[in-house]
């Protein structure tokens, strides 16, 4: 018969575990914070034309940007020309609003960074274990993917039947009230309108259920040939 774990160890390997579902939502979320990813959600949704910049503007906007986003640099200085004079791209209520943003970024890069960490542990962890423990690891593994999965699927239909709720109870949640209410005359709601924010959403969440999936099959597949069981 089998003795039942003590409570930390069970809550050690379920760290452990969502330590890879963690590293797979942070590392999309990076890559929806790429050149490529807003060039492209930005031509779908008309930016240029609403803009008025030509894409040789909104490119060098969009690097910088997203440099600042992924760096702790200060934010820099933005123009483009308007009549023959130099004009600043972002007033400063909005630039207020992008070092908010900056911030969130650097909570999640440090979440993907402590997750890399503890994925190495998990990894030293299966590859010193024997037979039983890399079985009880893939066991845990597939439990935290099937909660990870329920998690992100909600978010999913959250986002898909009801984004506006989606996205000001966002916003009210991780900034503070009326700083990320901008006017139709500010450009930074005009750079990354609600499409782009729709569509990136549902990119991240389905990224991760697919991903996901993939995983909960490997590992319950590794368990079970631990086992001796045939699937099919």
């Amino acid at each position: 018969m089998n003795k039942r774990k003590p409570f930390w160890q069970s809550f050690l390997m379920y760290i452990l575990a969502f330590s890879l579902y963690i590293f797979l939502f942070t590392s999309n979320l990076r890559l929806l914070a790429t050149r490529t990813w807003v060039i492209m959600e930005q031509k779908r949704a008309g930016v240029a034309e609403e803009t008025q910049f030509s894409d040789k503007e909104l490119k060098e906007i969009d690097a910088k940007v997203l440099r600042f986003m992924n760096s702790g640099e200060l934010f820099p200085s933005i123009t483009v020309m308007q009549n023959g004079k130099e004009v600043k791209v972002f007033k400063a209520r909005e630039v207020s609003h992008l070092y908010d943003v900056q911030g969130i970024f650097r909570v999640f890069s440090w979440a993907r960074s402590i997750s890399i960490f503890l994925l190495l542990v998990l990894i030293f962890l299966l590859v010193a274990g024997n037979r039983d423990r890399k079985r009880l690891i893939y066991g845990f593994l597939s439990r935290a993917g099937l909660f990870f999965l329920a998690t992100v699927g909600g978010l999913f239909l959250f986002v898909l039947l009801a984004f506006n709720l989606f996205f000001t109870e966002f916003h009210q949640l991780v900034f503070a009230p009326g700083t990320w209410i901008f006017g139709s005359g500010e450009i930074l709601p005009q750079l990354f309108p609600e499409r782009f924010w729709l569509e990136s959403a549902l990119a991240l969440t389905a990224a991760c259920i697919a991903e996901t999936v993939l995983v909960i099959f490997i590992f319950r597949e590794l368990r079970f040939s631990l086992e001796g069981k045939k699937r099919f």
